[in-house]
């Protein structure tokens, strides 16, 4: 297997179909059982086959193969590679996977389905900044649902890279979107600490949203289907 390597603020992110992932499932004992947690066999199916896909994407950096790989966990819950200098993110939505690799430790990456079916406005008062509230009450009604989602999805991806879980508030940091991008514009009304952090909208498949987000500049993104 030839060695992919990765160079400062570069960012490769994979992309994988789980419905039609037919690689061996390679799962360790604790996700295998955490896949016969779920009820329904499809999320039981996409939740192997996204691990799976985690392990054969990684082995390609690591060059070792991608059972033999250990997982161990933060205090939050985000897993890592001890001892290794290759950082990942994971995030899979419906059908859909994607994952970041990175030197950089602070990377996160979210994909979400446009689900035109959601009161979007509701949720964002619960959820959102006024900001970003204020951003999405102007934002006209038939782009409303895919502005959310690239909001939803940036402010998913930080939380992801910040590694804390829930735990950080959701409310006290500031996303702007415009067309084509989107940026964290003030971390607990600090502006100085979100110039520190890179935000790169990536366009996965129709109808779904994604962004990846570390804390360097993220000068090329490069994008890799398995």
């Amino acid at each position: 297997m030839t060695p992919i390597l990765l160079t400062p603020h570069t960012v490769h992110v994979w992309r994988a179909n789980l419905d039609e992932y037919t690689s061996t499932p390679v799962l360790s004992p604790d996700e295998q059982l955490r896949a016969k947690s779920f009820v329904r066999p499809i999320h039981q199916k996409r939740f192997a086959a996204a691990r799976s896909f985690l392990r054969h994407v990684l082995a390609r950096y690591l060059q070792q193969p991608p059972q033999t790989l250990t997982f161990q966990y933060t205090h939050y819950g985000k897993p890592y590679l001890p001892g290794s200098s290759v950082y990942f993110n994971l995030s899979h939505s419906q059908q859909w996977a994607l994952c970041a690799i990175s030197l950089e430790e602070k990377i996160g990456i979210d994909i979400e389905e446009i689900n035109q079916e959601k009161d979007v406005e509701k949720i964002a008062v619960r959820f959102f900044s006024d900001y970003e509230n204020q951003l999405l009450h102007e934002t006209p009604a038939d782009k409303k649902h895919e502005a959310f989602f690239r909001i939803w999805t940036c402010k998913e991806a930080f939380i992801k890279a910040v590694g804390e879980g829930l735990s950080f508030p959701l409310k006290e940091f500031d996303v702007h979107i415009d067309e084509h991008s989107a940026r964290l514009i003030s971390i607990y009304q600090d502006e100085k600490e979100a110039q520190q952090w890179s935000c790169v909208v990536l366009d996965p498949t129709e109808n779904y949203a994604a962004t990846v987000v570390a804390k360097t500049a993220i000068k090329k993104v490069e994008l890799f289907e398995i």
